[in-house]
Order: structure tokens, then C-alpha cells, then sequence
């Protein structure tokens, strides 16, 4: 059962770490923004000051918490994949 709880718990975090409409509704200072919000509003504004490199950055930033919840739970993720492809 593990690797079935592990496989929803990362795609749960996924889910609610990209959600983006409803911060967007809810929350009005600007400080207390999520990141994909915050990525939204970096790439929204096109002038010729714009630095690409902070929106990268956040970006890369915003990468970094998905990938370690998944360093977390792929032993159980993998070991559920090869439980299921030996024959005994």
C-alpha cells in the first residue's frame, strides 16, 4: 500500500504547490503570494526592463521543493514498479 500513498502524495503536493487560481483570487498583498503567482506576475510584465534572469531564477527556485518531495518518495514509487514486474 505504500507505494500507492506515496505515488497520491506527490501528485497531492504537485497539485496544491502549482495551484494558482485560487491564491490568485483569495490573496491580496503581494508578500504573502506563492511562488507561481509570483512567476505569473514576473513573466506578465514585458518592457524593456525586464530581467529575465530573476524570472528564471524563481522559477528554478520554485522547482526545487517538487524535487525533493519526490527524492523523498521515489523509493517507494520505484519499489512498487518492480514489485509488481517479478514473477516469483
Amino acid at each position: 500500500m505504500a507505494p500507492g500513498i506515496a505515488t497520491m502524495a506527490i501528485g497531492a503536493f504537485i497539485g496544491s504547490w502549482n495551484n494558482y487560481l485560487i491564491p490568485m483570487l483569495i490573496i491580496n498583498t503581494p508578500a504573502k503570494r506563492p511562488l507561481p503567482v509570483m512567476v505569473a506576475e514576473l513573466s506578465a510584465v514585458r518592457d524593456i526592463t525586464t530581467n529575465m534572469g530573476a524570472t528564471y531564477l524563481v522559477v528554478a527556485i520554485s522547482a526545487v521543493p517538487i524535487m525533493i518531495a519526490f527524492c523523498f518518495f521515489s523509493k517507494y514509487i520505484i519499489s512498487g514498479i518492480s514489485a509488481g514486474s517479478v514473477k516469483e
